[in-house]
């Protein structure tokens, strides 16, 4: 049996948290690269700060060029539903705890805001639409409602 690859798209030249008025500047360049990676290879890539979006992008990033993908991104950001969420609630969910690839909490990440990613694997998906309908099953099977649509995208 193959290992997973995931399908995701990388960029090399961001490091942690893109200020909000400069992300656009940088898609103009687009050095975003699609490419298709084993998970040890996508979490270096996080460890080493840099930025990665969960689709394989044709061009700029966007929603009409957001290509294949095979995985789908949680994105808590601290003001969950129904308060803050702790990456240990989180990983108390039996579903999750059955089913979660990896999480990791972003550079804004403190212990009175929790801020956090999860990965779950996927079936390989070709259009951004079935990648919203996949996140919202997941979220769905989860009981688990992310404050930001940012892994709906």
């Amino acid at each position: 049996m193959d290992a997973f690859q995931a399908l995701v798209s990388l960029h090399d030249g961001h490091r942690n948290k893109t200020p909000r008025g400069s992300f656009g500047l940088v898609d103009k360049g687009s050095p975003w690269t699609a490419v298709q990676l084993d998970l040890g290879a996508l979490v270096d890539h996080i460890l080493a700060g840099k930025a990665w979006i969960a689709c394989q992008l044709q061009g700029v990033r966007s929603d009409d060029t957001a290509g294949r993908s095979n995985l789908l991104v949680l994105d808590f950001d601290g003001h969950y539903e129904q308060g803050d969420l702790s990456l240990d609630e989180f990983w108390a969910n039996e579903r999750v705890a059955q089913h979660c690839a990896f999480t990791y909490t972003s550079c804004s990440h403190a212990a009175e805001a929790h801020r956090f990613r999860a990965v779950f694997l996927a079936p390989e998906m070709a259009t951004g639409d079935l990648h919203r309908a996949a996140y919202h099953c997941l979220t769905a099977y989860l009981g688990i409602r992310p404050p930001e649509k940012c892994g709906e995208k």
